[in-house]
């Protein structure tokens, strides 16, 4: 019997087992960066991010979604996860991630607005 208490997730993206789940939280062994949801700040968090997830080739597809999710610290963007999530592959998910965070002009009229 394994002695080791197992943590629910606290979301899950899918209908992935929780025994993936637990599995993910106990296989991945680096920290992950956070994203709060502003475009501004995609860029650098998906440098730090993407890095760090394709080294770990054990990974599943539903493993690296739900270590994406974790990374998100608002509701929004667990939502946009999940959303995405339902019925895609990881790259599925990342794309369409991409294409909501991943906005040059926002970025560029931020830095204009704040200078």
């Amino acid at each position: 019997m394994d002695d080791q208490p197992k943590s629910r997730p606290t979301s899950p993206v899918s209908s992935t087992p929780t025994s993936t789940i637990v599995k993910y939280h106990s296989t991945l062994k680096v920290d992950l960066p956070k994203f709060d949801g502003n475009p501004v700040n995609w860029k650098n968090f998906w440098a730090l991010f993407e890095p760090r997830i394709e080294k770990e080739k054990h990974l599943a597809d539903s493993e690296k979604i739900s270590a994406l999710q974790a990374a998100m610290i608002t509701d929004k963007s667990k939502q946009e996860v999940a959303r995405a999530a339902v019925g895609g592959s990881y790259k599925e998910v990342v794309q369409e991630l991409q294409l909501l965070y991943d906005r040059p002009r926002l970025v560029y009229e931020h830095h204009i607005r704040t200078r």
